[in-house]
């Protein structure tokens, strides 16, 4: 087994790795064990739906991902929240700090969120 990566990401550990075990059920054997630290994540799988609440870990496939990634940016946006309600913080500092990359993009999808434009206080 080979380990690609580990992340920590507002709430959550993500670790991929690619095993060569003959016995594995994902053609490409690609993996991604994630812990939560807080929040909750819901997955649906084939019909199947499961909750991970803080504290708890599970191996997702590749093609889960995406909620996973939503679940990210919906944390990142809540911590985002919360700090510019504090109202000492500049938007873009907080954009950063939160992970995003891009001061447009994080702008348009707060407003999608939260109905309004991010402002400080």
């Amino acid at each position: 087994m080979e380990k690609l990566d580990v992340l920590d990401m507002n709430g959550a550990f993500i670790a991929s790795y690619f095993t060569d075990d003959k016995g594995c059920a994902h053609e490409n054997r690609e993996h991604t064990l994630i812990y939560l630290l807080s929040g909750e994540l819901e997955i649906s799988d084939h019909g199947r739906k499961t909750v991970l609440r803080q504290g708890d870990c599970a191996y997702m496939r590749r093609d889960n991902l995406m909620y996973l990634q939503k679940w990210i940016i919906r944390k990142r946006l809540e911590v985002a929240h919360q700090m510019l309600s504090l109202g000492n913080t500049r938007v873009v500092d907080v954009c950063y700090d939160v992970g995003f990359k891009n001061p447009s993009h994080f702008s348009r999808i707060y407003k999608e969120v939260y109905g309004s434009a991010p402002s400080m206080g």
